[in-house]
């Protein structure tokens, strides 16, 4: 496997908490990464940096370091960082910078109110709930957008990667590496389906109830149950038949993340 294949972050951050000696943790990360950002650019800056920075201040708060990550590769992505035509080099740069502070993330962490970052902890649900979220819109966008079933199965074996993760299971290594060969070899022999079930448009018909599925039935078990999580479930139907225009990551983050800090502090998530 070359290297474009295998710099991946359910192979990678696996591998890298695996030495940490925090199994977990990379899974996790990968599986939060893969959901609420997906697996493309940017990618494996969000969730290294996560996974590095956390090791170096002792795991205090995944939610916050996680957030500032994200939030700064949405920038880079944008092109407000360094411009449109060097995002490897500010990925690279800001990756370097956030490692580098590590003394003052120890310094601030420490200084944040136990009560806050128990708020975050309970938020993070709801950020978990946001990149199910931000998954069904993409894959509805890949639907109408006539994508390759490349494409498509490589969207849902990223789904099923990260919810493994999520779990904290290392299985998302054998699992991404599995699926992958599976898919390369389905794409290489170039298999034609002539059934019922294969023609093309029913297909994505059975892999939309899949998704639809996985997404309800994973948002039940990563939740507390309560008002926000019936809302919540509700919005999966509404978003994934919606004519969507755009993925509204940015806003769907950053809400979830307020609602889950007002939910906690009125013990609704409790």
């Amino acid at each position: 496997m070359n290297w474009k294949k295998a710099s991946n972050i359910f192979i990678l951050l696996p591998l890298i908490t695996v030495v940490s000696g925090n199994f977990s943790l990379g899974p996790v990360v990968a599986g939060l990464t893969g959901l609420t950002w997906g697996i493309g650019p940017g990618s494996l800056f969000i969730g290294i940096t996560t996974v590095l920075l956390l090791i170096l201040t002792g795991n205090i708060n995944m939610e916050l370091i996680f957030l500032y990550l994200w939030s700064l590769a949405y920038l880079i992505q944008a092109g407000y960082v360094l411009g449109s035509g060097k995002k490897k080099t500010a990925y690279f740069l800001m990756a370097f910078l956030s490692l580098l502070m590590t003394p003052v993330w120890r310094l601030l962490l420490g200084l944040v109110p136990v009560k806050l970052l128990n708020e975050l902890n309970i938020a993070g649900g709801l950020l978990t709930i946001a990149g199910l979220l931000i998954f069904l819109i993409r894959f509805r966008l890949l639907l109408k957008s006539k994508a390759s079933n490349k494409e498509i199965f490589e969207s849902l074996l990223v789904l099923l990667c990260s919810l493994t993760g999520l779990m904290g299971s290392f299985l998302t290594l054998p699992l991404w590496l599995g699926g992958t060969y599976l898919i390369n070899l389905f794409t290489k022999n170039q298999w034609e389906f002539k059934s019922f079930l294969f023609q093309k448009d029913r297909l994505y018909f059975v892999l939309s109830l899949l998704v639809i599925f996985m997404t309800t039935y994973a948002a039940s078990l990563l939740l507390p149950y309560g008002i926000f999580s019936a809302l919540l479930l509700f919005a999966i139907l509404f978003l994934f038949f919606r004519q969507p225009g755009k993925v509204p990551a940015f806003e769907l983050v950053y809400f979830s993340m307020i609602l889950g800090i007002l939910a906690s502090r009125m013990g609704i998530l409790l």
